[in-house]
């Protein structure tokens, strides 16, 4: 019982679009939409092909009433993915797409299957030759098409090739059963190659995940790098290597712009005393607050707090502010 339950897991999960890989899902859906005209207008042309031979052969129903249904089924998903084309498509979009394809899979599967064995009973020996080469050629190339998905080739060539490989090889003519026999392995070897190209695309989404997530967190240590190393760490103001930095920075677009640069700087008198009576917490707690309400200043002044202030040593504090038209500054 449990290993019957285990294998239907198995099969359903084969047959089935995983949700939680939305980065594949979206690969899938990226690559199979570029497919899908070529898939439907495949069909379309073998089987307008098919009808063409059997016209007057077989009634009207056959060879222009079902085609007709089984042609608007086809132009009307060709339609939806052509004009949804140069949407942007969340992952969970993606997915329902994709098991919508995966369900409609089995209609059409069933649809053109089914048209195709009601022809076979009409003209000579040419016209059913024509049968098993169209229904060969078509599964053959819609395999091809949706290699990028690969529960509705798989899918479809069940729905397909079973009473495919049966009907042919119980009609008694040896020409149809040997080319049943044929189909079926070019069939499976090209199921052993879709199955080895998946999991290749698969593996391939998967470390490209990796990858941007690694570039992301190298990145994100890249800047926190930076930051710490222009940052003092008990202030929160840049350091002495930024000011100069900025400094130097500001000085050659004044210069440029034949501009005026005002620097401010603070010195803060009986700091040492403060250190040497209450101890270095204390003076810690003295430059944190005297950083908050430079930040606080900056801010009021226009600037851009804290990257406008910065700490030189452990009892002052400069202030490059940007360069500034001589009509519109202001001596402080």
């Amino acid at each position: 019982m449990l290993a019957g339950e285990s294998m239907l897991l198995i099969v359903r999960k084969f047959f089935s679009i995983p949700a939680d890989k939305p980065e594949l899902a979206l690969a899938q859906f990226s690559a199979f939409q570029r497919q899908v005209p070529l898939m439907y207008l495949m069909l379309v042309a073998n089987t307008v092909a098919l009808s063409l031979t059997h016209a007057g052969l077989a009634p009207w129903q056959l060879t222009v009433g079902a085609p007709s249904i089984l042609y608007l089924l086809c132009g009307y998903r060709l339609v939806g993915w052509v004009v949804r084309r140069k949407q942007v498509v969340t992952a969970e979009a993606a997915i329902a797409r994709l098991r919508g394809t995966l369900r409609f899979t089995v209609v059409l599967g069933v649809g053109f299957t089914a048209w195709a064995f009601s022809l076979y009973g009409y003209g000579g020996d040419l016209e059913k030759g024509h049968v098993a080469f169209y229904m060969a050629i078509t599964i053959i190339g819609c395999i091809f098409c949706l290699m990028h998905l690969r529960a509705s080739a798989v899918l479809l060539v069940f729905i397909v090739l079973g009473p495919y490989v049966v009907f042919f090889a119980s009609t008694g003519v040896e020409v149809f059963q040997m080319i049943a026999v044929n189909v079926l392995l070019v069939s499976a070897a090209l199921l052993f190659i879709l199955q080895i190209y998946y999991t290749d695309f698969a593996n391939l989404i998967a470390s490209r995940k990796e990858i941007q997530a690694q570039q992301q967190e190298a990145q994100r240590l890249s800047e926190e790098n930076l930051r710490l190393a222009n940052l003092d760490s008990l202030t929160g103001l840049h350091n002495r290597r930024w000011f100069v930095t900025a400094l130097e920075r500001r000085l050659a677009a004044a210069e440029s712009a034949s501009e005026r640069l005002a620097i401010g700087m603070i010195d803060l008198d009986g700091f040492k005393p403060v250190n040497d009576a209450y101890g270095h917490g204390v003076g810690d707690k003295v430059l944190i607050e005297i950083g908050r309400r430079l930040s606080l200043a900056a801010e009021r002044e226009g600037l851009k707090s804290p990257a406008s202030a910065a700490t030189n040593s452990a009892s002052s504090c400069t202030i490059p502010p940007p360069t500034r038209p001589r009509s519109t500054q202001r001596r402080v």
